[in-house]
């Protein structure tokens, strides 16, 4: 996992949830090796969703690493698809932020033959 991006979103899981979930990455060693995080769309009631952020912000501050908070992918609409295991890179700025996807997400690997039309 060493230089991954971790994306994770929650489904109206109460603060602790996230909370334990962290505290387990980080004392298996693996939050250290991210490189970035992505927060997909909390499925909150809007008027939570701002001390939620700060919490999980709070929560990773020492691992400062760029973070991208609302993605728009999980469970709310709009819900975009993440292919895992593409290489992307994580562009953060003061108030907003983007995924670039490197590599095609659906292309075969090199080496394997598309398979021909019936």
């Amino acid at each position: 996992m060493d230089g991954a991006i971790l994306f994770i979103e929650e489904t109206r899981d109460p603060m602790s949830v996230v909370d334990e979930r962290l505290v387990h990455l980080r004392a298996a060693g693996l939050l250290e090796k991210v490189v970035g995080i992505i927060f997909g769309q909390l499925s909150l009631d809007r008027s939570e969703e701002d001390e939620f952020e700060d919490f999980l912000l709070d929560l990773i501050a020492d691992l400062h690493v760029p973070v991208l908070m609302d993605f728009p992918a999980g469970h709310e609409n709009p819900n975009l698809t993440i292919p895992f295991g593409t290489e992307v890179e994580l562009v953060v700025e003061e108030q907003r932020g983007w995924i670039v996807y490197r590599e095609d997400a659906l292309t075969a690997p090199p080496g394997a033959e598309p398979e021909a039309p019936s």
